[in-house]
């Protein structure tokens, strides 16, 4: 796993932000392209932080940064990039790679002056969305099987389905090869965690993905911050299916040279 800051290409190359703007890629996961213009499923948004202005239709990305740098912290390096979706919203992002105690997370901590209302989803990475006993859809998770989602795979905008949201806090996950996982580190955002249904073929990994996604709406005029976690654990060889999720309930916590920074 690779995390990112400030690579771009000096032309408008097709699904550009996709290529080299998002926040981490994956040798085991590959990386998603939007397959089309509209809705979540579409766009894909996999390792990234995406803003609609129009109520989920068309999403924005990182694709340019204004700044790039790296900072140093605790001992470990940080990638923190500044970069604007809209003209009137304005992102600093802080990238926080794993460490020995928490091998299978990666921290990202977003401070969002926003200057109109937008709605954001927040992308774990993809995984394979093909259940192992009868290749239909993953289903909610069981730990006999050692697969499924977390919350269960319905319509992207039908959150009040049962079962089919919960609290950002709880976080959103999918076990199938491997598992991944995404979690609002206990910044009491409000943000709702589910599942994305990617459209097939937009993963140059897999045909069929699910995405574990935070989703949130920002006021005009506000400024929010976020952080959060993101879980990986590849199928490897090795590595028993009924430890995929072994880390998930441990999580890392902000550093306190961040928490410093952060305005409530």
């Amino acid at each position: 796993m690779l995390l990112s800051s400030g690579q771009a290409c000096g032309y408008a190359m097709k699904s550009t932000h996709a290529k080299y703007g998002k926040f981490a890629y994956s040798s085991a996961y590959g990386y998603s392209v939007p397959s089309g213009g509209y809705t979540l499923e579409q766009f894909a948004l996999d390792s990234t932080l995406g803003l609609s202005d129009d109520g989920g239709e068309v999403w924005k990305t990182r694709r340019l940064c204004d700044e790039a740098d790296i900072e140093y912290h605790d001992d470990l390096p940080v990638l923190v990039s500044v970069w604007k979706p809209f003209k009137d919203v304005t992102i600093k992002t802080w990238l926080l790679p794993s460490t020995e105690e928490y091998p299978n997370w990666h921290t990202r901590v977003h401070n969002i002056n926003a200057g109109r209302e937008v709605m954001t989803a927040e992308g774990s990475f993809a995984i394979c969305n093909v259940s192992k006993t009868d290749e239909r859809a993953l289903r909610l998770y069981n730990p006999s099987t050692n697969e499924g989602t977390f919350p269960r795979i319905v319509g992207n905008y039908d959150l009040d389905a049962a079962g089919g949201s919960a609290p950002g806090s709880q976080g959103a996950f999918a076990v199938s090869k491997g598992a991944v996982g995404i979690a609002d580190l206990d910044l009491q955002t409000g943000r709702t965690a589910m599942i994305v249904n990617a459209d097939p073929n937009s993963n140059i990994v897999e045909k069929k993905t699910v995405i574990p996604t935070l989703q949130h709406r920002i006021k005009a005029g506000n400024a929010q911050w976020y952080a959060t976690g993101v879980y990986a654990k590849p199928a490897n060889p090795g590595v028993a299916p009924e430890s995929y999720l072994a880390g998930w309930e441990s999580r890392p916590a902000v550093p306190s040279w961040l928490l410093e920074q952060i305005k409530y």
